[in-house]
């Protein structure tokens, strides 16, 4: 299956911390599976070009998150190009987003 790579960090982490992701902002907080945390202090944010950025505000290093979720660096990174469109199913209800016809990505309020 080739999902994106944000699909693969929001699923990992459900599936890990067994708890729903927080909207914050741009992006998500989550409990750092890298360490016992009881308020998130992770945050996920997808970049346009489709990577994700992982920073830990407990100062747990990217590589041990991964580590603790089961994933590689390389699952940060969309592995086509061109596949760039953050999945609306990790997304609340009332966020809807979707690719454009020149291939940016439009948000609807």
């Amino acid at each position: 299956m080739n999902r994106l790579p944000i699909e693969r960090v929001l699923n990992a982490l459900k599936d890990s911390t067994g708890r729903e992701l927080v909207e914050s902002g741009s992006g998500w907080m989550a409990c750092c599976p890298a360490h016992d945390d009881h308020n998130p202090s992770l945050s996920v944010s997808v970049k346009e070009d489709g990577r994700v950025l992982l920073n830990c505000f407990s100062e747990c290093s990217t590589e041990s998150v991964l580590a603790a979720l089961g994933l590689t660096a390389a699952d940060l990174f969309p592995k086509n190009p061109e596949q760039t469109t953050v999945s609306m199913s990790m997304k609340p209800q009332n966020y809807r987003e979707r690719r454009t016809e020149n291939g940016g990505v439009a948000t609807n309020p």
